[in-house]
């Protein structure tokens, strides 16, 4: 019997499974039917060559596809139409399908060649890493990590197979976290190879401000997810503290000058500072100073908000210098508050002593007098002196004297030593019936006892001198 037969044969390859993932990734299992269309068919010149290697290029052990082809038995013929149905594709690899046939009339077929991926299996070992942080600390079983500038989150996994394509990064606002930080958002990030084939890497920056955790979804080419969350809290606060003070005074005996505030008695001071994660600072408060000596203030939150409260007392006379100093987890650091307050409930104290008090009919003199007042106070300004002087003849005529008045309120006049101020006033020289008063309130509202004196400057003897005499 002889056959020509010169019709070149032809291969053909069917899958149950079509819906790939990045051109050739498949999640599930591949079943694959072989059709070769020869007139001159036999089975074991079949040759079916698949190769099954992971993503770094090892072998992956298979079924023998090579041997199962060339056993009759496993095809079906129908004329020249013969088929046959693979083992399926289940174990994950990188698969390499070379068939080729030559008919027994020596007919080559053009060779088949397909090249897909079966990967069943998530990436695994992934991990989340971040940048140096200025510090972490643990509260409450959490441990959080402090930043000023944004921090780098790298996130890293492996895959064998079909590889990483992306992960979804999430980013959750922690429950108690400020207003002021970024609301929970995903982003996705591409996966770049990292040290190894099969090792995948993507990074991200998280800004100012935020307080939150973060977790990762790494879903390789073939569609499988596998996720890992993060309980380290990040955050990220490049906010400035900030401070105000309020104060409470008796409001009658109570005066601001040159920024200084002056009181008779106890003063409350109320500070508020305003810092989105003061809730994490255990002993790192806010260094509040009277006279460079620390005081222990207590802070309490107001409400909800990043407002924190702490009251200072400050009791009995003296001149008190308050500071506060706070830098924050972050290093963010507040601008330093500083008011001096002076408390003083002592009665100011006016004398006044002349050089000549040599007097006539109690307090006449015939020459000149000079005074000199000392005020002893602690909190003294010249321009709080009321010194009056009224020059009168005696017909109650004005006499015109030195502005006293004004003399004593010039600061230039005024020789202060701690606490005394002393005052020479202008000599009085001219003849004159003179009511001298002075007065005195200090800057914390003291009043001093008011001061007066009466007396009369004479030089001039009696004129229009005249003797007259009775009726004789």
């Amino acid at each position: 019997e002889i056959r020509i037969d010169s019709d070149k044969p032809l291969i053909s390859v069917e899958y149950d499974k079509n819906e790939a993932l990045n051109t050739n990734n498949y999640k599930t299992d591949r079943k694959a039917t072989v059709t070769i269309t020869a007139h001159n068919f036999r089975a074991r010149n079949v040759d079916v060559n698949v190769i099954a290697k992971d993503i770094l290029g090892n072998d992956v052990s298979v079924d023998d596809f090579k041997a199962y082809a060339k056993s009759n038995r496993n095809w079906k013929s129908k004329g020249d139409v013969h088929t046959l149905v693979l083992p399926e594709f289940t174990v994950d690899a990188r698969y390499d399908v070379y068939i080729d046939f030559t008919d027994l009339a020596g007919n080559k077929a053009d060779t088949w060649i397909d090249s897909f991926v079966i990967d069943h299996t998530p990436a695994n070992n992934i991990n989340i890493a971040y940048s140096s942080s200025i510090l972490d600390k643990v509260l409450n079983t959490l441990t959080f990590g402090l930043y000023k500038e944004e921090v780098e989150v790298t996130v890293t996994a492996d895959d064998i197979t079909s590889g990483v394509d992306y992960f979804n990064l999430t980013y959750t606002k922690q429950t108690e976290a400020s207003d002021v930080n970024k609301d929970t958002f995903t982003v996705k990030l591409d996966a770049a190879t990292a040290d190894a084939a099969n090792k995948f890497i993507a990074s991200y920056k998280i800004p100012a401000s935020a307080r939150g955790t973060v977790s990762v979804e790494a879903v390789d080419k073939a569609g499988n997810s596998a996720s890992k969350a993060d309980d380290k809290v990040i955050v990220v606060d490049d906010i400035i503290p900030e401070i105000k003070a309020e104060y409470k005074f008796d409001e009658d005996n109570f005066r601001e000058e040159n920024n200084i505030y002056y009181t008779q008695g106890e003063t409350e001071i109320t500070f508020t500072i305003t810092e989105a994660n003061f809730d994490l600072i255990e002993d790192k408060v806010p260094v509040v100073k009277v006279n460079d000596e620390v005081k222990a203030v207590e802070w309490t939150r107001v409400g909800k908000t990043d407002d924190w409260k702490g009251v200072l007392i400050l009791k009995g006379n003296g001149d008190y210098t308050v500071t506060a100093e706070f830098v924050d987890l972050s290093t963010n650091e507040m601008k330093q508050y500083k008011q001096e307050v002076r408390i003083n409930s002592v009665k100011p104290v006016i004398e006044v002593e002349y050089d000549n008090n040599n007097a006539l009919n109690t307090n006449n003199y015939k020459a000149d007098r000079k005074a000199t007042v000392t005020i002893t106070a602690h909190n003294f300004k010249a321009d709080e002196v009321e010194l009056t002087v009224v020059a009168k003849d005696i017909l109650g005529n004005d006499v015109s004297v030195e502005d006293f008045k004004a003399y004593a309120k010039n600061p230039a006049n005024w020789d202060s030593k701690g606490d005394v101020h002393t005052l020479v006033l202008p000599v009085f020289t001219v003849d004159a019936r003179y009511d001298v008063s002075v007065d005195y309130t200090d800057l914390a509202d003291n009043k001093a006892d008011t001061w007066t004196d009466s007396f009369v400057i004479d030089h001039t003897p009696a004129n229009n001198i005249n003797i007259a005499y009775s009726s004789s």
